[in-house]
Parts: structure tokens; C-alpha cells; sequence
């Protein structure tokens, strides 16, 4: 039996507008402000604030070369699989695809994580996008085609059809 615990917190008309757009399977925001409340401060400390600049939506070739090289190979493998169906991998055939639970999966694709920190951020932002998106919702990993195209070029001069397990790295 599932069981969730959630702490609404405010007004009482607030949490009752809250856990009815819950129950309605409304999206809530998180802070939203009131709809007669006034618009909250721009920046903070800055009397002219500016906006911060968008981070590239593009990877080069070499940017996701550079990248691949920072990758464990269990987290390469993931990778390399995802990119054969990046509209949408259901997290259930990535499972039997790979021969391992979500759990060992994510632990692999920390390496994404620790890579990107390394190379792309800056401050706190990233200078470039994940490679990899997980829709929990529709419990799917998703990848951008022209990513996705990138990663089967790195995978297929190599052969990386690896042995080594996914678990391999622990």
C-alpha cells in the first residue's frame, strides 16, 4: 500500500486551494503568489537588475566529446542506449535492455552529474544543457535528437558494445 505524507502550509484558504488543485490534479506551484499580492523584487542587492544570459541550447560535437571522456563506462553505456530511442526510453526497457534496476541506473548516470559540475558550471549554472532528461512522470529518459546523434557517433567508432556490467563500478 503506498503511502504519502505532504505539509501544506499558509492560510487556510490557501491550503484549501492548494490541496484542492492536488486532488484535482491541478499542477501547484511552489510560492505562488497570491492573485492581489504584488509582484516580489526583481534581484536582490542590484538597484538594475539583469537577467542572467541563457545557456547555449546547443552541444558541439567536440563540447559531448569532451564530456564522454569524464564518463564512467556504465554511465556511457546508459547513455549510448538511450540515444537508439531518445523521443523516449521507458524506464522498464531500459531495465531489461541494461539487465539492472533504476537505482544502479541513476547511481551510473552520476557521472553525468560530476562531469558536468567539472566542465560546464559556472557559479550556479550550467553553461550547456544535461544531456539526459528523465520524465518521471511518463517514466521515460528523453534526449535531444542532435545529442542522441552525437553519442551513437562516439559509441560506434569504439564498439562499445562493453562487457563490462553495469554494476561494474562500485
Amino acid at each position: 500500500m503506498a503511502r504519502l505524507t505532504v505539509t501544506v502550509e499558509g492560510e487556510v484558504e490557501e491550503v484549501r486551494e492548494t490541496l484542492r488543485r492536488l486532488f484535482n490534479g491541478e499542477p501547484v506551484g511552489w510560492g505562488d503568489p497570491k492573485p492581489d499580492s504584488p509582484p516580489g523584487p526583481l534581484s536582490v542587492g542590484d538597484e538594475n537588475p539583469k537577467p542572467s544570459p541563457e545557456p547555449p541550447l546547443d552541444w558541439t560535437n567536440e563540447e559531448l566529446a569532451r564530456l564522454w571522456a569524464y564518463l564512467t563506462d556504465p554511465a556511457r553505456r546508459v547513455l549510448g542506449e538511450v540515444a537508439g530511442q531518445p523521443n523516449g526510453y521507458p524506464l522498464a526497457d531500459l531495465e531489461r535492455a541494461l539487465g539492472s534496476d533504476m537505482r544502479r541506473i541513476g547511481g551510473n548516470l552520476s557521472s553525468v552529474g560530476h562531469a558536468m559540475r567539472r566542465l560546464y558550471r559556472v557559479g550556479d549554472s550550467y553553461t550547456r544543457p544535461w544531456p539526459i532528461h528523465k520524465d518521471t512522470y511518463k517514466r521515460v529518459y528523453l534526449m535531444d535528437e542532435s545529442v542522441a546523434a552525437s553519442i551513437r557517433e562516439l559509441v560506434a567508432p569504439s564498439g562499445e558494445e562493453d562487457t563490462a556490467e553495469i554494476g561494474d563500478d562500485e
